[in-house]
């Protein structure tokens, strides 16, 4: 195997997961995400050329998945997203389910806003900013082991703020 399909496999293995994911939550279709994300991966294998001068993998595939996002949105040349009457039936939701999911989200909120300031900057880099671990240590000019810490710290404070709330309701 050559050193540029083994990079390539590489790339593969450590993001397919992720931008699936991803671009699951953003079209709401598991089958386009899937087909979004092979193509994504494709057009990196496309330009094989330019694959090794790839400094950020992880941030290069979601800025194409991005992009082919806001294709898909335009009507561009991208995978189409088609919704039919009952995928939208289905989005719809009760107001009881939408007032909750608002209650939630506030609550988060206020517990990102109540994080200590560094702890506060790097939950919201990573979730909100799409930056990896490595890339933030880099902004921040701290260690990526300090990065995980306050990450942890941040996922803790928001999972016993909704381990509370779970509990009053049931």
């Amino acid at each position: 195997m050559s050193d540029l399909n083994k990079l390539l496999g590489n790339i593969y293995a450590l993001h397919f997961d992720e931008l699936s994911r991803y671009l699951s939550r953003r079209t709401g279709a598991a089958e386009v995400a899937s087909d979004m994300t092979q193509e994504v991966f494709a057009r990196m294998v496309e330009q094989r050329a330019s694959v090794e001068e790839i400094r950020h993998p992880r941030g290069y595939l979601f800025r194409a998945a991005k992009n082919m996002l806001v294709d898909n949105w335009r009507g561009g040349e991208g995978l189409a997203v088609e919704l039919n009457e009952e995928a939208v039936c289905e989005m719809e939701d009760s107001p009881e389910s939408i007032l909750q999911r608002r209650e939630t989200l506030a609550q988060l909120q206020a517990v990102i806003e109540d994080l200590p300031p560094r702890c506060k900057e790097v939950f919201l880099l990573h979730r909100f900013e799409d930056m990896s671990y490595i890339e933030i240590a880099e902004r921040l000019d701290i260690t990526v082991s300090a990065v995980e810490k306050q990450i942890m710290r941040a996922m803790k404070a928001c999972r016993a703020a909704l381990g509370e709330k779970k509990g009053r309701h049931n």
